[in-house]
């Protein structure tokens, strides 16, 4: 559909309804990690929610969205999940270190060791927690196999909106 016959909706909405979705995604990798007994880690609390926010930033940007959107998008999440990192207003803290895991991740994707991508970013993900150990290998299937289905849901949901609406 042109873009004179869409509709304009704020990209602040989009993205909070977006990082709702997000906040689910990561009730589900809590349960996951309370499961397997990783939850109670000091450091699990806030590389749980960059982990979840790097499946946000993915789906913005394998998104059909334009070049000009998924920059916007990609920087208004990252001040929207640093204002719910923090519980209060953003940080620059919080926003340096989403920033330092997207290079951290993306490194991960880049230098895989011959591993896809899901599997790069789930053992950095268990590096950052430090968690090295055959003991947490549950952890590690559930999710593998289930970041596919969580990207995919995100990239749709933004898909299915940039289709109906045009971002103001």
């Amino acid at each position: 559909m042109f873009g004179l016959f869409k509709r304009s909706i704020e990209r602040s909405i989009v993205i909070k309804d977006f990082a709702d979705d997000l906040e689910r995604i990561m009730k589900t990798i809590d349960d996951l990690a309370q499961n397997d007994g990783i939850a109670t880690s000091s450091v699990y609390p806030k590389e749980a929610k960059a982990f979840t926010y790097i499946l946000g930033w993915i789906s913005i940007q394998t998104s059909k969205l334009g070049v000009a959107d998924r920059q916007r998008f990609s920087a208004d999440l990252t001040g929207e999940w640093a204002e719910r990192m923090s519980n209060s207003k953003k940080s620059v803290e919080d926003i340096a270190f989403l920033q330092s895991r997207i290079s951290a991740y993306r490194d991960a994707m880049k230098n895989g060791k011959g591993r896809d991508w899901f599997a790069s970013i789930v053992f950095r993900f268990m590096q950052h927690l430090s968690i090295d150990s055959p003991e947490h290998v549950a952890l590690q299937g559930a999710l593998y196999s289930s970041m596919p289905a969580m990207i995919d849901a995100l990239t749709g949901f933004l898909n299915g909106i940039g289709k109906k609406f045009k971002f103001v």
